[in-house]
């Protein structure tokens, strides 16, 4: 009778909706990097959950629905855009109220804080324009209306590149954001359509990376000569991933689940295995040891040893998993659902899970007030 009685009891505690969390008005979120943040799938309203108790602390109701979130490491302020309307609004965290709410003149599909905190870029994959905000003045630095069709940008350190790759021809690029002028390299022998993952780097940005699914590459491109130094084969490439602490490059297959992990600095294979399901993100542990590694379209995910070189733990979520990041110091990932209003917390280093209730109906979107994985 255990079995049974274990089963039922699963069944009827995971039909059950969320209920609505009991929150203190008076809570301070002063210091985003001790939250997370979680925007419902279908209602407007975003939670904000502690990484520590895992615990919802407060709920703001938002005007418009939340397409993308995320807050900034350094000041109290939570951004969310909505494409519908074309609307970006940041809400001050001290106040609990909405600081800027601001129309735009593009659609802001992709929305992008850079290395500093300091700077966000907004891009779109469909119908293009790009336009740089100051974070805290939640004013415009650049705006390139003509700007073509591409997906998340990636901020150099050095506070003034901005790489994106271009579908259109082939091509990476580079905006200056100091004159908005742009410059681009073909990777391929003459113009090529493609479709680009957005642009990944090393952490000291010597290497920018990018996949392009039409021809199952993944291209590694020196920032600073402007060529490519390496490229690998990868049969349904995912978006490259580089390790926080640097040492290595992490390739995924979507759908045959192999994964490759390159030692950056000198481009050699460190470990390779394949994985029964495919994968298409990682979230990186403390040291760059232990990797969660899981994909968007299946419940399967697993741990990967990088001293062992080895497949450490293997198993499945509830639900199929939205997003997944790590806090900063790299102990805990955490693992959004679109399908149920709950987020999986993952120990990183023995592998133990939970779940808590997050939303109503299941996440949209999620991020963290200051996640490990800073290099794309």
């Amino acid at each position: 009778m255990k079995p049974l009685l274990a089963i039922l009891f699963w069944t009827l505690t995971s039909s059950v909706p969320a209920q609505e969390p009991e929150l203190n008005p008076t809570v301070g979120l002063r210091n985003t990097p001790d939250f997370l943040f979680a925007a419902d799938a279908d209602e407007n309203l975003i939670d904000v959950i502690s990484v520590h108790t895992h615990e919802t602390v407060y709920r703001f109701e938002t005007k418009y629905h939340v397409d993308q979130i995320l807050a900034t490491p350094n000041a109290p302020l939570l951004i969310y855009t909505n494409i519908e309307h074309k609307r970006i609004v940041a809400i001050n965290l001290l106040e609990k109220t909405v600081y800027k709410d601001i129309q735009l003149t593009m659609t802001p599909r992709h929305v992008v804080l850079d290395t500093s905190g300091m700077k966000l870029g907004i891009s779109d994959s469909l119908d293009g324009g790009f336009v740089l905000f100051h974070a805290y003045s939640m004013e415009p630095i650049l705006e390139l209306p003509d700007f073509i069709p591409t997906t998340d940008v990636l901020f150099d350190p050095n506070e003034v590149d901005i790489h994106y790759s271009n579908n259109l021809t082939g091509s990476v690029g580079i905006i200056d954001s100091n004159t908005g002028k742009t410059w681009e390299m073909n990777l391929y022998a003459e113009a090529t359509p493609s479709s680009f993952s957005s642009p990944s780097r090393s952490l000291d940005s010597q290497y920018i990376y990018v996949a392009d699914k039409n021809t199952s590459k993944v291209f590694a491109v020196s920032a600073y000569t402007r060529e490519v130094l390496q490229s690998y084969d990868v049969q349904t490439p995912a978006r490259p991933y580089t390790s926080p602490a640097g040492y290595f490059l992490y390739l995924l297959d979507e759908v045959n689940g192999k994964f490759t992990a390159i030692e950056q600095h000198q481009f050699a294979p460190f470990a390779e295995v394949d994985l029964k399901t495919g994968i298409d993100t990682v979230v990186v542990g403390q040291f760059d040891r232990m990797n969660l590694l899981l994909s968007t379209s299946n419940k399967n995910y697993y741990l990967f040893d990088n001293n062992s070189k080895s497949v450490t733990l293997e198993s499945e979520f509830k639900y199929t998993p939205l997003s997944a990041e790590a806090t900063a110091d790299g102990k805990t990932a955490f693992v959004s659902f679109s399908e149920a209003p709950y987020i999986a917390a993952i120990d990183l280093v023995n592998g133990a899970i939970s779940y808590f209730d997050a939303t109503n109906n299941g996440v949209g979107i999620s991020a963290a007030g200051l996640s490990n994985t800073v290099c794309h």
